[in-house]
């Protein structure tokens, strides 16, 4: 007889500073609540705290997030999580079940996105590693379209020597250079292959 392996289910309330995790079982018996700082220290810590309190593997953990893309999305997927992305709009309809319209509580908000993974889970989306390529491929040509339209403007004699104007020139290159380090490094070049 095959033993059949526990699912946990974690939501994760995103956020530019920081993150808000709820971790709970498929009985929907919440195991913990942490909140992580938006940085490589703090996704590493997400997912040991995350693999500790569960004591399991990343296999075996569902995780429910508002975003399709980012840091958190690409550390959760190579490390062999499932993720599920959902439309905040509707973990909005998640969230009125639970609690009448109210002050932001990113608490509460990843226990929503825990327990809806854990009773809807078809309202979800399952993300995977080619989903996040070609996000950051289309980052990568968005904002290099937008440096073309910056350096077309710029030749017909629009003022290019601005601060405002030259401060956009680099935020773009930039973006731009660590999109492409950032792609290659981790894919090798392998998601342009899929499009020649």
């Amino acid at each position: 007889m095959v033993e059949s392996q526990t699912i946990w289910m974690m939501g994760i309330d995103w956020g530019r500073q920081h993150h808000q995790a709820c971790v709970m079982g498929a009985d929907g018996k919440v195991l913990g609540n942490q909140s992580f700082v938006h940085s490589g220290d703090g996704l590493t810590q997400l997912v040991q705290w995350c693999l500790q309190l569960t004591a399991s593997t990343p296999s075996a953990v569902r995780v429910g997030i508002e975003t399709p893309h980012g840091a958190v999305v690409s550390t959760l997927l190579s490390d062999g999580f499932e993720v599920y992305s959902i439309n905040p709009l509707q973990s909005n309809r998640f969230r009125d079940r639970h609690s009448p319209v109210g002050a932001k509580d990113d608490r509460r908000d990843a226990w929503v996105l825990a327990d809806a993974l854990r009773t809807e889970l078809n309202a979800f989306r399952q993300l995977s590693t080619k989903d996040e390529s070609h996000s950051r491929l289309f980052q990568l040509l968005r904002d290099y379209n937008q440096l073309m339209d910056i350096r077309k403007v710029s030749r017909l004699g629009v003022d290019s020597s601005s601060k405002t104007s030259m401060c956009v020139i680099y935020q773009l290159g930039y973006r731009t250079f660590k999109h492409r380090h950032r792609m290659f490094s981790r894919y090798g070049g392998k998601i342009i292959q899929e499009f020649i």
